[in-house]
């Protein structure tokens, strides 16, 4: 049983006719009583009696003409939604963050993403840097809001960059250092550290600990975790200082924190959408438009 002789059985069946049915799916009557034909017999009823008055329904045909009619819909339904599910007007996108301190642009993105395409449904899923990197290889996440070095190499990645931040030194407000104006940064290796947790932000621990290096000094970690808002509050705390990216740290927004720039062409990190380079979901292509328009914003 085919879609196509379904649609021929209905037009008999709304015209009685099959001279105006054929006319109205222009096709030859023989050939229509042929499709009607092969339907019967496909389903083993009759489904037309016809007579010199005409063509009357019989009581299965007409018991059929109501599953048919649902089934043409559903059918025509479906590959409408294949369609646009095709070009990216339905479907579903999951979005991977760091966390709030990326609420200064992704809110607005995403709400602006939304009243464009709400065909999308839209997940959202907090993780850490390498806990984005893995969803994205293994099919769980379809783009994620992360960040990158001048060292990563990330092969299986394609990313757009959204902005560059300046890394840099966070200490407690009250913190003796807060009040020099020329660190002495090689001195750092004395006072205790707080870090992102390697294992779960392997690229972001390597960079710090690179950029630590290139200014002379190995960073003491005392304690580490994969959430910036755990190490904000260490170093709130009086735990030890850290370095991290200038806008992580304005994002948490503390009167308990202070802020030292490093200075150099290797204190600098991006913040970027990032994907698999083989995923094919239209719906990336279309939020990386929406990003293009945002930055394009004065």
């Amino acid at each position: 049983m085919e879609i196509r002789q379904l649609r021929y059985f209905i037009a008999v069946a709304q015209s009685l006719s099959f001279t105006e049915a054929a006319k109205r799916l222009y096709i030859t009557q023989p050939s229509l009583s042929q499709q009607i034909a092969a339907l019967e017999k496909d389903i083993g009823v009759k489904l037309f009696i016809r007579n010199k008055q005409g063509v009357q329904l019989t009581s299965a045909g007409s018991a059929f003409l109501l599953e048919a009619t649902d089934i043409v819909h559903r059918s025509e339904e479906a590959v409408k939604i294949a369609k646009q599910a095709s070009c990216g007007i339905i479907g579903k996108l999951r979005v991977g963050f760091l966390g709030p301190v990326q609420g200064h642009f992704l809110a607005k993105l995403l709400a602006c993403f939304r009243r464009k395409h709400p065909g999308i449904e839209l997940t959202f899923i907090r993780l850490s840097v390498g806990g984005i990197d893995q969803a994205l290889l293994e099919n769980n996440l379809d783009i994620g809001f992360s960040v990158l070095t001048d060292i990563d190499d990330l092969p299986a990645f394609s990313w757009k960059k959204i902005s560059t931040d300046i890394v840099s030194l966070v200490m407690p407000s009250d913190h003796p250092l807060s009040f020099d104006k020329n660190i002495d940064t090689a001195l750092l290796a004395r006072h205790p550290f707080v870090f992102s947790d390697r294992e779960s932000a392997t690229r972001v621990y390597n960079n710090l600990q690179r950029v630590c290096k290139n200014r002379g000094f190995a960073p003491n970690i005392v304690s580490t975790s994969p959430y910036i808002e755990s190490v904000m509050l260490s170093i709130e705390t009086g735990m030890g200082l850290s370095v991290y990216p200038r806008y992580a740290v304005e994002n948490y927004a503390s009167p308990l924190l202070h802020i030292v720039e490093f200075a150099g062409e290797d204190a600098f990190v991006d913040t970027v959408a990032i994907w698999k380079r083989t995923n094919t979901n239209p719906a990336i292509s279309m939020l990386l438009e929406e990003l293009e328009l945002q930055k394009s914003e004065p």
